[in-house]
């Protein structure tokens, strides 16, 4: 049972792995550039990041199967996944013979976890302190559903260009903590993101999407993780995605009426 437990914890904290609180713009900076690049010479136009078709993907339901090594251990399980616009998100997590492990509900204010096997509850505000320590890490809602629906973490206009190969082309973001890499198809859409921090090589992630015509949607394909020193990592290979276009009742989970609540501020 206590593995069944901790495969729980260790998926909705390594999913929630990177996901930094990461969309702000600094306007202040962005305008003084525009003010030394009016100063130059000109130089001939590079590629710019002007997307995208997924700003419109409201509502999504997918299926994906996981697996876990952790120092030399090996665990599997699968999720079920269902996002609500821009706001909310349910993780259901199973394992054999469909037996629930665990279940997630967060909104940008309200975080539920539910321990099926004890029972237990852990809920508070995402922004908590108190509750990240115990998840392991940040809970950023908002950047966590723009990598499922293939959306940049940052704004567009803070990606500076790399280079530009087979009609595809890359850009990076680099802060004091992140190094960011994107690669857009020719239709302006993430083929590929991967993300690690700058300088302490404690986590590198990778995210690998599907390709789609220019007309419709893409989506998140696989999500691969690894944090070197604790030689652990987590893959997520996505099955299928549907588009819900209606939505019309939450999907937040019922709290067993035996369950034991623990609340975060």
């Amino acid at each position: 049972m206590k593995i069944k437990i901790f495969i729980t914890l260790i998926i909705i904290s390594v999913i929630f792995y990177g996901c930094s609180s990461s969309k702000e713009i600094d306007k202040k900076s962005q305008s003084s550039q525009e003010i030394q690049t009016s100063e130059k010479p000109k130089e001939i136009e590079k590629p710019k990041i002007e997307f995208d078709i997924n700003s419109n993907l409201k509502n999504l339901y997918a299926i994906a199967e996981s697996s876990i090594s952790l120092q030399g251990n090996n665990y599997s399980a699968d999720l079920e996944i269902k996002i609500a616009d821009d706001d909310s998100i349910s993780i259901i997590v199973t394992g054999a013979f469909g037996m629930t492990y665990g279940k997630v509900y967060s909104t940008q204010k309200l975080f539920v976890l539910l321990n099926a096997f004890a029972g237990k509850i852990y809920t508070g505000n995402p922004q908590s302190k108190q509750l990240t320590e115990f998840i392991g890490t940040d809970l950023s809602i908002s950047n966590l559903i723009d990598i499922f629906k293939a959306k940049l973490l940052f704004d567009p206009n803070q990606y500076k260009f790399v280079e530009s190969k087979n009609d595809e082309n890359k850009f990076e973001y680099i802060n004091d903590k992140l190094q960011d890499n994107v690669i857009l198809d020719q239709y302006q859409r993430i083929k590929a993101y991967s993300r690690k921090d700058n300088g302490q090589d404690i986590f590198r992630v990778n995210y690998f999407y599907t390709s789609a015509s220019k007309n419709n949607f893409n989506t998140l394909k696989s999500l691969k993780l690894f944090i070197p020193q604790a030689k652990s990592s987590l893959e997520l290979n996505f099955e299928s995605y549907n588009i819900l276009t209606d939505l019309k009742t939450p999907f937040s989970f019922k709290i067993p009426k035996n369950a034991t609540i623990e609340k975060f501020d």
